[in-house]
């Protein structure tokens, strides 16, 4: 579960790798979205900006570059092999 502070509540089996509060950051403006991939997982503010913990990386954030809000992020898995 995900809180507009970016707080995170790992339920069943899933893991906890940090949260915005537990860092002491307070967002600029509210968390809308988390993205979990299989070790970590992404956060998004409304106003684009993007939080990664765990192992996933983040490749950039909208910060800046529109007026309208975010509605939504993804991890990007990559898969051995492939």
């Amino acid at each position: 579960m995900l809180g507009s502070d970016g707080g995170i509540f790992a339920l069943g089996n899933a893991g906890f790798h940090g949260s915005l509060p537990g860092l002491g950051i307070a967002p600029a403006s509210p968390i809308i979205d988390v993205a979990p991939g299989t070790a970590g997982y992404l956060m998004l503010g409304r106003d684009g900006g993007i939080f990664n913990f765990g192992q996933s990386d983040c490749h950039g954030a909208l910060v800046g570059f529109t007026s309208s809000p975010a509605i939504s992020v993804a991890v990007k898995e990559i898969c051995p092999g492939m």
